[in-house]
């Protein structure tokens, strides 16, 4: 799972981007010109006596400096200034969909069972539904609701994971996930389980792909 503090994304080809908690003015006058003027004088890149100035140790430094500050806007938004309403995470993290909108997709779900949390996950930067204590006769039927679920989630203008544990009596033995492009959920599902295997209970994650930081859901 990737940090939360790793706000900042990189890969070799790949600019850096603002995490969805940082100060935009902070952003644009303080870190994006430090990262370029770094990036763009490091020794490794600039060929030529005297052409560069930094080091990869620098750089390194500025990518951990970078991680602490953007740390701190993370505990700052979480601790100060979210309201800890659903609605308040969904637009800090850019999940451009209702709350309700969200409910009523997995009411499927949640009418077999009274045992439900919901909650945004600032560390996943995803909203969370963990549903146990599931009641159903035959897999067949849990089944047919799960694939009922997630054909409404996949209206929404989100993305979603749906993790489905699976046990034998008390004891876990793995879990199914299901993504917004699975597809012919019901008999994947199906296929997923063996003989005397149940479910213990299903989270849901649902995220906007470009604000993420679990690497694992996106």
């Amino acid at each position: 799972m990737k940090k939360f503090s790793k706000l900042i994304l990189e890969t070799k080809n790949e600019a850096r981007t603002m995490s969805p908690l940082t100060n935009p003015v902070d952003w644009d006058e303080i870190f994006k010109p430090l990262i370029e003027h770094i990036e763009n004088n490091l020794q490794s890149k600039v060929q030529g006596p005297g052409s560069a100035v930094f080091t990869s140790k620098t750089k390194a430094l500025l990518d951990e400096f970078i991680d602490q500050v953007e740390e701190d806007y993370k505990d700052y938004f979480q601790y100060e200034i979210h309201d800890g309403s659903q609605e308040s995470f969904l637009q800090a993290f850019n999940i451009n969909v209702d709350y309700r909108d969200i409910m009523d997709c997995i009411q499927p779900l949640l009418d077999r069972t009274d045992d439900v949390e919901d909650s945004g996950n600032f560390d996943f930067g995803a909203f969370v539904i963990d549903i146990v204590r599931i009641k159903y006769n035959t897999n067949e039927e849990i089944a047919e609701d799960l694939a009922d679920v997630h054909g409404k989630l996949k209206m929404l203008d989100a993305n979603f994971t749906m993790r489905v544990t699976k046990s034998r009596g008390p004891r876990e033995t793995g879990t199914i996930s299901l993504t917004k492009t699975s597809t012919d959920v019901d008999n994947l599902f199906l296929n997923g389980l063996s003989e005397g295997e149940k479910i213990s209970n299903i989270i849901i994650y649902v995220y906007n792909k470009e604000t993420v930081q679990a690497a694992d859901l996106d």
